[in-house]
């Protein structure tokens, strides 16, 4: 009976060990290339992956600013910087407009 307790410890302790998200995904901006964004989605323990910016007629969200958090795993916990939820904000020249990236209109007076 010890022997099998012994064994399903240690192969509990193995599968949280491979399962740690730290060895996968993205911890701040400067894991991804210039095209691409450290995003997080909201289900429970993901994991940040690179995404690519958004591109015209793409969806976005409004008012995701980048954030620095702490991630909580059932096996320790991970420091992220600079990740966004769920989307990448729009590339350069566009803009986040009713949840779609737009051209970036200039408010120019004449």
């Amino acid at each position: 009976m010890k022997t099998i307790v012994c064994v399903f410890l240690i192969l509990l302790e193995l599968q949280v060990i491979l399962s740690f998200p730290g060895f996968d995904g993205c911890r701040s901006p400067q894991d991804c290339d210039k095209s691409s964004c450290c995003v997080i989605t909201m289900e429970k323990y993901s994991v940040p992956h690179c995404r690519k910016l958004g591109n015209k007629e793409e969806y976005c969200r409004t008012r995701n600013s980048a954030q620095n958090m702490t991630l909580n795993y059932p096996n320790g916990s991970v420091d992220v910087f600079g990740v966004y939820r769920i989307l990448c904000p729009c590339n350069d020249g566009l803009e986040c407009v009713q949840s779609v990236c737009q051209l970036l209109h200039s408010d120019t007076i004449l």
